[in-house]
C-alpha cells in the first residue's frame, strides 16, 4: 500500500482490511446521500420559488433582497454565477441551482448575521417569521409549534451540517467508520421525511 498512498492517509487505518472496509462503507453511502443532497435542494428550491419567484437566485445575486452585500449566501451564487462564465454557459436559474453545493443549502438554515434568513428578519419582521415557519414545515415536515422554535430550526441546521460533513468524508473516501454509528441515525431520519418525493430513495433504501 505505501506504493500508491501517502503514510499520512494510512495512518488511519490499522491494515489493508480496514481501509478497504472503509471503502466499501462510503460505496454504500454514496448513492444515498447523492439523492439526498438533491432531493433537499429541491424541496429548498420550489419553497424559494413559490415564496420569491423562479429568479430568487437571480434576486440575491443583483442584491435585490435589500441586504448588505458580502454575505456568505449572496458570496456562494457569485460563485456559481463566475463558474458558468468561465464555461461559457447562459446564467439560468437552474444553471446557478446545479452549481450549489450542500454547504449552501445548509447555510440558508443559519440564524448567524451574515446569513440569509437573519437579514431576511430585519427585512420584513413580520412576514420572514411567516415564511420561516412555513419554510420549516414544507420542507422538513416539522408541526406547526417546532417550525417557530428558533432552537428546532438551529437543530435542523446542525444536524444537516453533520451530514454535510460526513457527505464530504465520504464523496473523498476519507475514514468514516468511526463517524458511521452517530450519523446513520441523523441520515436515516431525514431520508424518512424525503423518502416519499422520489421512488430512487426507496429503492436504495431497500439496501441501506
Amino acid at each position: 500500500m505505501e506504493k500508491y498512498f501517502t503514510q499520512q492517509r494510512l495512518s488511519s487505518y490499522t491494515d489493508l482490511t480496514d481501509y478497504i472496509e472503509n471503502i466499501k462503507i462510503c460505496q454504500r453511502y454514496y448513492p444515498i446521500l447523492n439523492i439526498f443532497e438533491i432531493v433537499l435542494r429541491n424541496r429548498i428550491n420550489d419553497f424559494f420559488i413559490k415564496t420569491f419567484g423562479t429568479a430568487w437566485l437571480k434576486k440575491i445575486l443583483k442584491n435585490q433582497f435589500s441586504f448588505e452585500p458580502g454575505t456568505e449566501i449572496e458570496n456562494k451564487v457569485k460563485s456559481a454565477a463566475i463558474i458558468l462564465t468561465r464555461e461559457n454557459k447562459s446564467i439560468t436559474h437552474d444553471a446557478l441551482l446545479s452549481n450549489l453545493t450542500l454547504g449552501f443549502w445548509v447555510a440558508l438554515l443559519s440564524n448567524e448575521k451574515d446569513q440569509f434568513f437573519h437579514r431576511l428578519n430585519r427585512h420584513d419582521k413580520r412576514m420572514s417569521s411567516k415564511h420561516n415557519k412555513t419554510f420549516m414545515r414544507e420542507v422538513f415536515k416539522l408541526n406547526a409549534t417546532d417550525s417557530g422554535s428558533d432552537t428546532k430550526i438551529e437543530e435542523v441546521r446542525k444536524e444537516l451540517d453533520s451530514i454535510r460533513k460526513f457527505r464530504n468524508r465520504v464523496f473523498h473516501y476519507e475514514k468514516v467508520s468511526h463517524v458511521e454509528l452517530g450519523i446513520k441515525p441523523i441520515t436515516e431520519k431525514y431520508i424518512i421525511i424525503f423518502q416519499n418525493e422520489t421512488e430512487d430513495i426507496n429503492i436504495f433504501l431497500q439496501n441501506f
